[in-house]
């Protein structure tokens, strides 16, 4: 929780006397949670540029724990339950709930979602089948380390991987990035 405190007043997006966690939240957290997250766990940085391809970034499962915080945070220690965000019957502008429980946060995390789906990518692209091609799987099975394929020996042509990726890479043309977008794999 101090870590979203820091990262917006770090960010100029709340001043060093605001109070972040408070029974009346700001009409705009939706929107802090959403650019807290954003921020260490999207492929895309708050200014709206792609970030790099060999930048570190956060997890789907982060993402779902630095929300769950936000939830407890406002929920729990702030006792604003578990009702989702939403503007009073009473009207005024006046909002009711927790903030991170909103159609902000969530469309937010059903996106993130989508776009750290089951991508494999492809970080070296060498057209050769004695070339080695290295892959990773993102977010599912971040116990799974980097790995290599090696092109199989002449008599087993049929059944090598390097050989029908860099087929496939010849034909599609792809010469850097997502080898696989998520609803390709599906």
């Amino acid at each position: 929780m101090n870590q979203a405190v820091a990262f917006l007043t770090g960010m100029h997006l709340l001043r060093k006397d605001d109070v972040f966690f408070c029974k009346r939240p700001r009409t705009d957290t939706p929107w802090l949670i959403v650019a807290w997250i954003m921020n260490l766990c999207d492929s895309i940085n708050l200014d709206g540029t792609q970030k790099p391809l060999s930048e570190e970034r956060g997890t789907y499962g982060h993402a779902q724990k630095m929300r769950a915080s936000m939830t407890y945070a406002f929920g729990r220690l702030q006792g604003l339950g578990n009702m989702w965000w939403h503007e009073s019957d009473v009207g005024g502008g006046i909002m009711v709930g927790n903030p991170s429980i909103s159609m902000e946060v969530s469309s937010f995390m059903c996106s993130l979602r989508q776009s750290q789906g089951d991508t494999l990518i492809l970080t070296s692209l060498t057209y050769s089948t004695s070339a080695d091609f290295f892959f990773f799987m993102s977010n599912y099975h971040p116990d799974i380390k980097p790995f290599h394929l090696w092109a199989f020996p002449p008599h087993e042509a049929h059944i090598c991987p390097v050989r029908a990726l860099a087929a496939w890479l010849s034909e599609s043309r792809i010469e850097s990035g997502y080898s696989f977008s998520e609803n390709s794999l599906r």
